[in-house]
């Protein structure tokens, strides 16, 4: 996967202070110390709206045939259900006998959906020194903010857009008061 944002941090408090680099690629973050590969930090997966999760359910489990599961898929597209990547994949095959198939090789498979790394950025934790530590912040497909720790393996907070992110920008210290201001793909600013 293609990089869309890399950062420096420091992670941890230590005398010589050695700067981190924080790599942002599809749903995944890594981490390298001295230019090798130290942590790799993967965002949870979204949830999944409780109609489409009953739908692959029910074709799981052979109490639902494709094509009607192709139409309530459909239908639950057009009444405003976000769906997975899988169903919205499977409602792109327009042949009857490449959806029976699809369905067949996917029906065993847990459905799971994952979110993409938009944009980040870092915030100091108390400090405002050039070697303080530092904690990242994700923007992500399923318009959510993530704030990790400064060791990066854990989220601390989260914060719900109405829109995706596509650009931070921050102010201030984490732990006194800080101020993220974020421009979306509606064409507004939030903070």
């Amino acid at each position: 996967d293609i990089p869309v944002a890399v950062e420096c941090f420091y992670h941890e408090a230590a005398s010589p202070a050695v700067p981190s680099m924080a790599v942002a690629s599809a749903n995944q973050v890594y981490i390298y110390r001295y230019l090798r590969p130290y942590l790799k930090f993967s965002l949870p997966p979204v949830p999944i709206e409780a109609a489409e999760a009953e739908i692959w359910e029910a074709v799981a489990q052979d109490g639902m045939d494709y094509s009607h599961a192709v139409q309530r898929l459909g239908d639950a597209r057009q009444d405003g259900i976000p769906l997975s990547s899988r169903s919205v994949e499977l409602l792109a095959l327009e042949d009857s006998d490449q959806q029976r198939e699809f369905v067949e090789q996917n029906k065993s498979v847990p459905l799971v959906q994952h979110t993409s790394i938009t944009c980040m950025s870092v915030i100091k934790q108390q400090m405002d020194e050039p070697s303080a530590v530092s904690m990242l912040i994700l923007g992500t497909e399923s318009k959510n903010i993530y704030f990790l720790d400064p060791s990066g393996t854990r989220i601390v907070q989260k914060v719900d857009l109405d829109s995706e992110p596509i650009f931070l920008s921050v102010v201030g210290l984490y732990s006194v008061e800080y101020r993220v201001t974020v421009a979306c793909r509606d064409a507004k600013i939030y903070t």
